[in-house]
């Protein structure tokens, strides 16, 4: 089961970076609006499957962000 377990935001080019339990990293805009994906550890989704997250998996992601997002919302001062 694949869960979010983070999210930082980066004022100087407006975007959220949120982290997965498998070691990808997603980048949003500001708009919550998916626009990369970072493999951060030799243990990530990327280098057990050797590829990217697509389809159903990326979407998941980016609902579990989203989700993470606004439940912490008090935590980033451009969402108040």
């Amino acid at each position: 089961m694949m869960k979010a377990t983070g999210a930082r935001w980066n004022k100087d080019v407006e975007t959220f970076c949120v982290d997965f339990d498998d070691n990808i990293t997603i980048i949003l805009d500001q708009h919550l609006q998916y626009k990369n994906m970072l493999s951060v550890g030799l243990d990530s989704y990327f280098f057990d499957k050797g590829k990217w997250p697509t389809g159903k998996n990326l979407e998941k992601r980016i609902d579990l962000a989203e989700q993470w997002i606004n439940k912490n919302k008090h935590r980033y001062k451009n969402l108040k």
